[in-house]
């Protein structure tokens, strides 16, 4: 049971506050009850949890600065609350916790220079920021975030050439650029940009 394991694990968090694995575990508790709250429906209640989260693991980088998993799990509680915040209509607070998850992604990204994986998730965090910009209406500045995306992803394309995620990834933000770049009514980029999403 979700809820008797939660309270098993804020019990022994409380009993030994310098505990990192406690903590972490706590803070996993806090995240998954988060998920399951947005799978539901209920923002409100996923905000909370995914806050409780976030407090949390930066307990635990409080105790042990360098636990990779609780560097995991900042960027995962930044990108639920940046959802949480996206369901509630409050855009310009989900874009704000997308750049926080960037930023820890960034921070991911620089301890591990040759993962590829980690690199993407970079990106894919900033595409998430650049898609809640646009539906601000914040046109130029999501064009620019893309810009840095595409970067990644062609720089993981040229270090893993058949590394498909990548390729899929870097179409997708080709065709959000073009779209931008439409939109600031900047009509040769928004071509070039159609035309090197279908060459990709």
């Amino acid at each position: 049971n979700q809820g008797r394991a939660l309270a098993m694990r804020q019990k022994l968090a409380e009993q030994y506050p310098g505990n990192a694995a406690y903590q972490r575990d706590l803070a996993e508790s806090y995240l998954s009850t988060s998920e399951i709250l947005g799978a539901r429906k209920q923002p409100a209640s996923q905000d909370r949890n995914a806050a409780l989260a976030l407090e949390t693991y930066r307990r635990v980088l409080s105790i042990n600065p360098g636990d990779h998993a609780a560097l995991e799990g900042v960027a995962a509680s930044h990108r639920a609350i940046g959802a949480a915040k996206e369901s509630q209509g409050k855009m310009a607070a989900a874009a704000a916790a997308y750049r926080e998850q960037s930023e820890a992604r960034r921070h991911l990204a620089g301890l591990q220079p040759g993962d590829a994986g980690a690199r993407m998730q970079l990106a894919e965090a900033r595409d998430q920021e650049a898609r809640v910009l646009e539906i601000e209406g914040r046109f130029s500045e999501a064009a620019a975030i893309v810009r840095e995306s595409i970067s990644i992803y062609e720089q993981t394309i040229a270090q893993k050439p058949n590394f498909l995620p990548a390729r899929t990834n870097l179409t997708r933000a080709y065709r959000a650029l073009a779209r931008l770049e439409d939109r600031t009514g900047n009509l040769r980029a928004a071509r070039d940009g159609y035309r090197k999403a279908l060459g990709i």
